[in-house]
């Protein structure tokens, strides 16, 4: 899960997207209003490492500051851990 938030000086709409690596994962359109709205975003990771991801909002009305509207955050990703798979075992089978 991925949360950014978006400070708005006005209520209205902004187009964002969201990128892993650089290809985009997910885009759109959302109505914000005045103040801090959030954003949050759910992505799966094929393979360990560590995986950038950016999240660009572009403000359909008036936008005072344009040099904040991207974000980056790097997500470093665990492999699968090993299993110990024990059962029980019947003791008067190990007895010869």
């Amino acid at each position: 899960m991925l949360t950014t938030w978006i400070q708005s000086p006005i209520s209205q709409e902004i187009n964002y997207q969201l990128r892993r690596g650089g290809k985009v994962i997910t885009q759109g359109k959302r109505q914000v209003p005045v103040g801090r709205s959030r954003l949050t975003f759910r992505d799966r990771a094929s393979k360990p490492g560590t995986i950038q991801y950016s999240v660009h909002v572009q403000a359909a009305g008036q936008d005072p500051v344009m040099e904040n509207n991207t974000a980056k955050v790097l997500v470093g990703v665990q492999g699968p851990k090993p299993i110990a798979c024990l059962s029980a075992i019947d003791p008067r089978l190990l007895s010869v």
